[in-house]
């Protein structure tokens, strides 16, 4: 799908969503984009990136598409800028659905200083670089939120459900903490083309957007040390309880052979001390109780039980 967008009194927008091949070879046409780029703008695993291209840019960035049952699902939006007179955007079903809230949507102190009537391609790729990271901060806010319920539950829930909901959690932030960093990466290529080609509000806006996704990236890297920690002391916990286990086992195997052996060196078929008198199963029952008792307190004094 191809449309076109006239809001903007200096540039043109031309959005496309999920093209079909036919569509592509117009796009070429029109508006001479060569096959490397269209390759570049429609894998849906493209890294972020940019590019300079002649009189074209490309913009990549990763955007949280949506969440699914064990994680969520980062897939790129591509820009291009073409001579500062026209936006291309290329976006699946999918980054379609959020592209018109994040490149038209400016923070509140911005709308004066950068009206619609001063707009360039530039600052619709700021809004959008802008805006996602404020999605990355929510999605964090999120993981935060799970984080604590995990840690809370730590010595307490200590199940497979438990040890699902930690990697999932794990999961996303891996997928979050990755699309950060390459996001800020392609964001400090971009400055560094156009930041001799920009008024001061706008460099204003981009040191802002750089302080944005720094914090989101900070927020990231310790929620990620931090269920490494969670990690470690949930399977320390699960191993101290193993071991506790082989532990009691251990002493059981020990103290109920105690009575395996007795009863077999009785049980020969030779002559003994004693096996004609009358109480001579109540004195051996007794002995045998009283040899595991002293057995299991040796055991437990050597700490077979910590």
């Amino acid at each position: 799908m191809i449309k076109t967008e006239n809001s903007y009194s200096n540039f043109e927008w031309i959005q496309i969503i999920n093209p079909s091949d036919e569509e592509i070879g117009q796009v070429r046409a029109d508006y001479n984009l060569s096959w490397e780029m269209i390759q570049y703008a429609t894998d849906n695993f493209e890294s972020p990136r940019y590019d300079h291209y002649e009189d074209t840019d490309l913009v990549i960035v990763n955007g949280i598409a949506e969440k699914v049952k064990k994680g969520v699902k980062i897939q790129p939006i591509a820009f291009f800028i073409q001579n500062s007179t026209r936006l291309i955007t290329f976006t699946n079903y999918a980054t379609s659905q959020m592209l018109s809230d994040i490149i038209q949507k400016m923070p509140e102190g911005y709308k004066e200083s950068i009206p619609p009537e001063k707009m360039q391609p530039f600052d619709l790729v700021l809004n959008a670089f802008y805006n996602l990271t404020a999605q990355y901060l929510d999605a964090l806010s999120e993981v935060e939120r799970k984080r604590n319920l995990l840690q809370s539950e730590l010595y307490h829930k200590r199940n497979s459900e438990y040890l699902s909901e930690l990697l999932n959690v794990k999961v996303e932030l891996i997928y979050y903490l990755s699309a950060l960093e390459k996001n800020r990466a392609t964001l400090q290529q971009f400055r560094k083309e156009y930041q001799q080609k920009i008024d001061t509000p706008e460099i204003k806006y981009l040191r802002d957007i750089e302080i944005e996704m720094k914090q989101a990236l900070d927020m990231a890297n310790i929620s990620t040390k931090i269920m490494n920690l969670l990690s470690d002391a949930y399977e320390n916990i699960v191993n101290n309880k193993t071991n506790r286990s082989m532990s009691i086992l251990t002493v059981a195997s020990i103290v109920l052979a105690i009575p395996a052996i007795i009863v077999g060196f009785f049980g020969m078929n030779v002559t003994l001390p004693g096996e004609e008198e009358a109480s001579a199963w109540l004195l051996i029952t007794i002995g045998t109780i009283l040899l595991m008792f002293w057995v299991y307190i040796i055991l437990k004094k050597r700490g077979f039980f910590n």
